[in-house]
């Protein structure tokens, strides 16, 4: 109980940022629901990479300005991953913010429509879990 959920935002720097600073966030999805810090991302403007879980099994979320247009969650790949990582509860999670190298796009869905339509879903597969 008494132990730290999330650590602060700290500078990193390395030799592939120079002297370019990022920021990077680390925590872990029971304290920040990953949807929540998908919306800050979009609503804030933000370009970020949100890494989910560790090791392969690491499922790794782009944003540009703003825009979720990249996701990857094992084989899955654009918006079938988004809806896969939005379903886990537990697992740490790093947001690194800075300018990244941008790799081609494969989410195509606006982030405001992507993220309603995930959560429809939830709420359709928890509904018919518990009305059946």
């Amino acid at each position: 109980r008494g132990r730290r959920l999330v650590r602060t935002v700290f500078p990193v720097m390395t030799a592939e940022t120079q002297s370019t600073e990022s920021r990077c966030l680390m925590g872990r999805l029971e304290s920040w629901a990953l949807q929540d810090i998908f919306v800050w991302l979009h609503q804030g403007g933000k370009t970020a990479m949100v890494r989910v879980g560790t090791g392969l099994d690491a499922g790794v979320v782009f944003f540009q300005e703003g825009h979720l247009f990249r996701a990857e969650f094992g084989h899955q790949r654009g918006s079938d991953a988004v809806y896969n990582l939005l379903r886990l509860k537990t697992g740490p999670f790093t947001l690194i913010q800075r300018d990244l190298p941008l790799p081609e796009p494969n989410v195509r869905t606006p982030t405001p429509q992507l993220l309603i339509a995930c959560a429809v879903a939830r709420d359709g597969a928890h509904r018919k879990r518990h009305c059946a």
